[in-house]
This record gives C-alpha cells, structure tokens and sequence, in this order.
C-alpha cells in the first residue's frame, strides 16, 4: 500500500487479533467458530480466505516475519493439552510445526528484527494463578532452540531489542526475579534494570539502532498511580520521565 492508500476488509464476527503483513498486501487473523479454532488470511484487497483448523482446535494470534513470507502462531490439536508454535505461509501452503511435545504451552513467538530466530515463552501450569514461565529462541524453521531465561512473568511478552541482540522481559512478580530484565540472545547471564527490583515495572525498547534508552512504565498498587521512568543504559539509575494521576 503507498501513501493515502486506504483498504477494508470484512472479517467474521468469530474473528480475532487481526494482523496485516508488513507490506499490507496480506491479513492474517484467529477465528473460533463453529469449524474450531482457525488461523486465516486473505488479500487485504479482498478475495477468499485460506484457513486451516479442524473440530477442537485452539489457535493463538498471528505473528508477521518482518520480511511478510511467514505467519508464526500458536496451535493446540483437539487432542493435544498444551499449545505448540507453527509457521506457516500467507497463501496457507508450507505448514511447518516448530515446537513438540505436550510437558508446558509455548507461545508468544516474537520474531528477531532480522527474521532469522523467534523467541517464545514455555509456560508451565502449576504454581498459582501466573506460573512463572521460561524465555527461549530458536532459529525461524524451529531449529536450534534454547532456554535464555527462567522465572519470567507468565503472561509476558518478549521484546527484542533493534540490533537483535538481547530480550527484554518482565521477571515473575514473586520471589527474587521481580523486575524488568535484559537477557542476551545467546544465552548470557539476564540482568536486571537497576531500579526495578521492586516489581510493579514494565519496559519498551526505544527506536535507536541499540535500543537506548528504556522506557519504563511503573505502576503502585498501592496508590494506583502511574509513573514514567526511563534509563539511558546498563547499570545506569533511573530517571523520572512523568508521573501521571490516572
């Protein structure tokens, strides 16, 4: 699509998470009706959908490769337990599994800015309300996969930095990992964002080619107040950037 360009597209009522591809050429979307649960995607301009899913399924939200030639997503078969990760192309054809076994969910794929490795997070299902979850990576076709981090927060997303070096994720909100923290792709050892140890935190990557400086949102359950903070690198303290009354 170029500039002022503008396209609708009608979905089911059943539909959810609608996502366009990076090039707006395609949208991709979960739907649960009476089928189950179904990734789909059709030409922005309008034309028939493809889906797949069969009677029982479960299907998360699609996940655009930067380069728009693969869908990631999350899928759970009518008799399975646990959500595994799939990729697949937008015209519906190259389904490629890339996650097995039925021990823990995986989901929340997020692609690397260069399309070459997908984090994901394996959550288990014990342990409170929010068990706490693990952060790995594995190459795009499902290779290569490793554990990064344990202990993240169980609803987290992770976010990789610009230059698709580390990983920024929330640590589980009990115990000693409570906090914003920045894990190395490779597998270094996390470090948490000074200043975050308390819990409450959030963070986003700025725009900048490393990702510098955070952005951290703080919000006190105690008072219900929102804070802005933001840190200008590793191991420096945080700065207050505005403190909202809402």
């Amino acid at each position: 699509l170029g500039p002022g360009q503008f396209v609708s597209s009608t979905l089911p009522l059943d539909s959810y998470c609608p996502e366009y591809s990076p090039d707006g050429q395609w949208l991709a979307y979960g739907r649960f009706g009476k089928e189950g649960g179904q990734l789909c995607s059709m030409p922005a301009a309008g034309g028939p959908p493809v889906c797949i899913g069969d009677a029982g399924d479960s299907v998360g939200c699609p996940y655009w490769s930067p380069d728009g030639q693969w869908i990631a997503f999350y899928r759970r078969l009518a008799e399975d337990k646990y959500f595994n990760l799939y990729r697949i192309r937008p015209d519906g054809t190259g389904l490629q599994p890339l996650t097995t076994g039925q021990e823990a969910d995986k989901n929340a794929p997020e692609w690397s800015p260069n399309g070459t490795q997908i984090a994901y997070m394996v959550r288990g299902s014990g342990g409170g309300s929010t068990p706490p979850g693990q952060l790995w990576v594995m190459d795009a076709d499902g290779e290569n996969a490793h554990k990064v981090m344990d202990q993240v927060y169980g609803y987290t997303h992770p976010y990789w930095s610009p230059d698709g070096q580390t990983l920024l994720v929330r640590g589980h909100e009990e115990g000693d990992s409570k906090g914003v923290w920045l894990a190395p792709a490779d597998g270094g050892a996390p470090q948490r964002v000074a200043g975050t140890a308390a819990g409450g935190f959030n963070g986003l990557w700025s725009p900048s080619a490393d990702g510098w400086p955070l952005l951290l949102p703080y919000y006190d359950s105690t008072t219900e107040k929102r804070t802005l903070y933001y840190v200008r690198g590793t191991g420096q303290p945080l700065d207050l950037l505005a403190a909202l009354d809402w």
